[in-house]
């Protein structure tokens, strides 16, 4: 079953910012952002060009959800974006997204194969093998936890995101070295996402490292340059 293409669109006013974004296995920065605002519209993929620390790390994790306390205002389709509210409709990606609440005595990590299946269970779009085969997951990995499958953690959590309806893909901020050992899984990704009218934030130090990925790249820092749609 093919999910209708329904465009999303998210509006950022005078975003400000500073944290330390994290991932597992991937680790951690300072990372500021002042004073953006930009429209991200649905069914493009946009390279955020910024420094290490200099704000693109931090848009995609204010974006996810991760944090209360920016100033500025985001806007999803319409409305204002409380955290709660970002959080259902925006994956990060490399982690599984699970904000369930974890008691103490039921600690155990949900395996991909689960989460998928909880996200199917109210979201019902595509079947759960349709979803494995869209996000080129290895069968025999299903029944791990995400944080225990390396690399491949960025597409399961992709596909966690897709079976839970989100239409907003965050990536962490990312290096030269890792857009390289990424592109095929991001190359995946960004289809998927496109097909269904979904936005992915990809942030980078240099267009050069995503100019072949990406629909739009725009500039955040210090120079607050916003460069022209690319011709893919």
């Amino acid at each position: 079953m093919e999910r209708s293409v329904d465009l999303v669109q998210v509006i950022i006013a005078e975003l400000t910012h500073a944290c330390e974004p994290e991932l597992f296995s991937y680790g951690m920065m300072r990372d500021s952002c002042v004073n953006f605002s930009y429209s991200f519209m649905g069914g493009k993929a946009y390279g955020i060009i910024s420094d290490c620390g200099s704000g693109g790390w931090t848009l995609s994790y204010v974006l996810s959800g991760r944090t209360d306390s920016y100033n500025g205002k985001i806007e999803y389709n319409n409305m204002m974006a409380s955290s709660s509210l970002l959080r259902k409709n925006v994956c990060y990606i490399g982690d599984d997204n699970d904000y369930r609440k974890k008691y103490f005595w039921n600690k155990k990590t949900k395996t991909i194969r689960q989460l998928i299946q909880d996200g199917l269970f109210s979201n019902p779009s595509h079947s759960f093998d349709e979803i494995v085969e869209l996000f080129r997951l290895t069968p025999e990995r299903l029944d791990r936890p995400i944080h225990s499958i390396s690399t491949e953690r960025y597409s399961a959590s992709a596909a966690i995101g897709f079976a839970c309806g989100k239409q907003v893909y965050c990536f962490p901020w990312l290096n030269d070295y890792w857009v390289e050992r990424l592109t095929l899984r991001i190359e995946n990704i960004i289809g998927n996402v496109k097909k269904i009218g979904g936005i992915v934030i990809l942030p980078t130090s240099r267009e050069q490292y995503v100019q072949h990925l990406v629909d739009q790249m725009v500039e955040i820092g210090n120079t607050k340059k916003f460069l022209p749609d690319l011709e893919l």
